[in-house]
């Protein structure tokens, strides 16, 4: 009988996934080796594994492990970038001559020269980075954008790189059968063209300079990540400056569409900044007229722009930076109306804060239009608009709140009663606070009869005692009972002490062997009320409820009691 095939090991690592080659002659070059063998097997592996397979987990762990190593012992790792090789400080650390495989050659040809990588990198830069690479190992003649391009928009804060513009090599063309069906344009020059060939002079010594270090490092700030925002301001402003030469004729059709490019760029980073120099520019009507800038202007205040700019507000944020006001004020447009659109599509609280400050900063101008939003708007919006209202047209945030006193939406209740509780006296509010009562919230309720208590509202006492003697009849708790008893106290302490005698009052001898709920839950606001008023006869008359009570009231009188007493004492 035949021997059976030995079955491949289930362990042994699949061929796409061999290791390259070790190198280093350094610690610092080994530790930089060991990390890049390491990304570039795990980025490797994304395509063959579900990205949650515990082995693709543990080479994630074993990359996180490496690279921190590689940034300890090497400190920044500024690598340079050829075809086939990553050279640190002229140290080969990596070498791949396959292609498909090669992490170098995937850079070069996107036209990545140096990857810097900073002590500070994050563990979430990390990931952002392996899945920047595993993107752009799925293959060469993809639709997505090249490897530099990723990488700037990644917005790295420890990442910098030096890029040219990216090559496809001939060869690799014409087997991927790229750009099929595209005609192209092609010159062939006569074979003799350069031809006869120019007598040469005598042969010039070739000099060698050093060039100041201070020059150099001069030249890589030109081109550093950091600079990109600057440098594309500069740009448009010097396309728009050709636009405005009447000899020049680059019209602004012909710069429209990279001025978005980089209005785009900015308002994805975050570039709040170069925004404001790229708009202030826009609009100084004495570089370029009004008329031609206008529709570009429009385009960085739109809906879809300000989202953008909120989107890039730091988690921690309370109001808006004061860049983002500036570049705001500098732009003609209704950001009253976009921003309350965008609270009511937001999630984020960084974003949702950065909006309510911004609202508040332009509702002076145009209160009815925020007023007729706060009616019009679902109640999440109506509950922030109401917050606005109060602090930039405090007047009008009273009368809302007012006409939203019962509003169905608890949220919205309770923050209209934050504004009145807070409201100068007036007998309006008082009002408006005693409708508040009919609440169906229980939680609503106990805070408007502490709010009708703290502000002294002394009108309010006879509609209270209408509200707890209905009230008893349907649905109370004795901690509603509670807060009644000592609000009605502290409204009018003698008007109190004379209802609070009746409701203890003993009753028929038949009410006495049948206690009814309502009389026992009415006993139970007067014993509370009774502890906060002075004199003996409060204490005599909860003294004279407890020998009547059942064990819990019993239980409660002692306690006002021993409160009392220990407020005494």
């Amino acid at each position: 009988m035949p021997e059976e095939a030995a079955l491949p090991s289930a362990t042994a690592p699949a061929p796409e996934l061999a290791e390259e080659a070790q190198l280093g002659g350094t610690p610092a070059g080994r530790a930089a080796n060991a990390a890049l063998r390491a990304i570039s097997r795990t980025a490797r592996s994304f395509l063959l594994y579900d990205p949650r397979n515990d082995a693709v987990r543990d080479q994630i762990e074993d990359l996180r492990g490496k690279l921190t190593e590689a940034l300890r012992v090497a400190g920044t790792l500024a690598l340079e970038v050829r075809p086939f090789e990553l050279l640190l400080n002229d140290e080969v650390v990596y070498l791949e001559r396959d292609r498909e495989r090669s992490l170098a050659f995937r850079m070069y040809r996107d036209g990545l020269r140096r990857l810097t990588l900073q002590p500070e990198l994050t563990w979430d830069e990390i990931l952002l980075l392996l899945e920047v690479l595993s993107v752009r190992y799925t293959g060469v003649r993809q639709n997505e954008d090249d490897l530099v391009t990723l990488l700037r928009k990644a917005g790295f804060q420890h990442v910098e790189l030096d890029a040219v513009e990216g090559f496809v090599p001939d060869d690799e063309d014409a087997l991927s059968g790229a750009h099929p069906g595209r005609s192209e344009i092609r010159v062939e020059a006569p074979q003799d063209w350069d031809l006869p060939a120019r007598t040469l002079g005598e042969p010039a010594a070739v000099v060698v300079q050093a060039v100041p270090e201070a020059d150099k490092e001069r030249l890589r700030a030109e081109e550093a990540a950091h600079a990109l925002p600057a440098n594309a301001v500069r740009s448009v402003v010097a396309l728009l400056e050709a636009v405005a030469d009447p000899t020049d004729p680059t019209s602004l059709e012909d710069v429209a569409g990279f001025v978005g490019e980089v209005r785009d760029f900015l308002l994805a980073e975050g570039q709040l900044v170069s925004l404001t120099d790229l708009v202030r520019a826009l609009a100084d009507e004495s570089r370029f007229p009004a008329t031609s800038t206008a529709p570009l202007l429009a385009s960085f205040a739109d809906k879809r722009a300000i989202g953008k700019i909120l989107h890039s507000v730091a988690k921690g944020a309370e109001a808006a930076p004061p860049e983002l006001v500036t570049l705001l004020d500098l732009l003609p447009a209704d950001h009253l109306g976009h921003l309350i659109d965008l609270l009511a599509e937001e999630r984020s609280e960084a974003s949702r804060r950065c909006a309510r400050s911004l609202i508040e900063r332009y509702a002076p101008k145009r209160p009815d239009e925020l007023l007729r939003r706060l009616r019009s708007s679902e109640p999440a919006v109506v509950r922030d608009l109401l917050r606005v209202c109060a602090h930039a047209l405090p007047e009008r945030a009273i009368e809302s709140a007012r006409e939203l006193a019962l509003h169905p939406d608890d949220g919205v209740a309770l923050e209209a009663l934050w504004i009145l509780s807070g409201a100068p006296p007036s007998p309006a509010v008082g009002r408006a606070l005693v409708r508040m009562l009919e609440s169906s919230s229980t939680e609503i309720r106990l805070r408007v009869v502490e709010a009708l208590a703290r502000r002294k509202e002394h009108a309010a006492f006879d509609p209270l005692v209408r509200h707890v003697e209905r009230r008893v009849h349907r649905s109370m708790t004795t901690r509603e009972a509670e807060t009644y008893g000592q609000a009605l106290a502290r409204l009018s302490p003698d008007a109190a002490l004379a209802l609070f005698e009746d409701w203890t009052h003993e009753r028929r001898l038949m009410e006495r062997l049948v206690p009814m709920p309502h009389d026992r839950l009415l006993r139970w606001a007067a014993v509370a009320g009774l502890g906060i008023l002075q004199g003996a006869k409060p204490a005599q008359l909860v003294e004279k409820v407890a020998e009547q009570s059942d064990a819990a009231l019993r239980r409660h009188c002692e306690a006002v009691l021993a409160r009392r007493e220990k407020e005494r004492g």
